[in-house]
């Protein structure tokens, strides 16, 4: 319900960021999943994994990480699986797309939500009611939310019946 357009972002700095720490890494035969990734993106981690000139992003992190998804759908980057007997884990590496970087005028835009300034918050249907509405449902089902008394388990044609009652019959 709310008044949502979407823009086009260039994210291909971020891109270039990340095949930096990537080629890093790769020359450090160190692997990263991306998770890993975003962590040393950010700054943190090992100092000497840190790539010079990689300016950490300000972004929040699930940003961060719709970044690293676009960038693995558009084949920027690829996944390396490895198989253990436990689990099966994902590494990142330099996709197939990467080497359209070296070229200064390639662009790469991601499709970003803006929320314009005169959208407003909508209830669900659930929680609207009219206050005449309300005090008629009030009144219409005060009464459903007594406690039953527990003679009225018996009334209804329920019979307990203990577990030694019923060894008997079975035997």
């Amino acid at each position: 319900c709310k008044d949502i357009s979407l823009k086009g972002k260039n994210v291909t700095e971020y891109c270039r960021d990340l095949i930096k720490i990537l080629r890093q890494a790769e020359e450090l035969n160190e692997k990263f999943t991306p998770l890993k990734l975003i962590d040393f993106w950010m700054g943190k981690g090992v100092a000497k994994l840190r790539v010079a000139g990689v300016v950490a992003p300000t972004l929040p992190r699930e940003d961060l990480e719709k970044i690293i998804a676009h960038f693995l759908i558009q084949q920027y980057l690829k996944e390396d699986y490895s198989f253990t007997a436990y689990a099966i884990i994902s590494y990142l590496k330099i996709g197939p797309k990467a080497n359209f970087l070296n070229n200064e005028a390639h662009a790469i835009t991601m499709q970003v939500t803006k929320s314009t300034q005169n959208s407003f918050r909508v209830e669900s249907s659930q929680t609207c009611h009219s206050e005449q509405g309300d005090k008629k449902m009030e009144k219409k089902h005060s009464g459903n939310f007594q406690k039953k008394p527990a003679n009225m388990l018996q009334q209804s044609g329920f019979k307990h019946t203990g577990a030694k009652k019923r060894k008997m019959d079975d035997a």
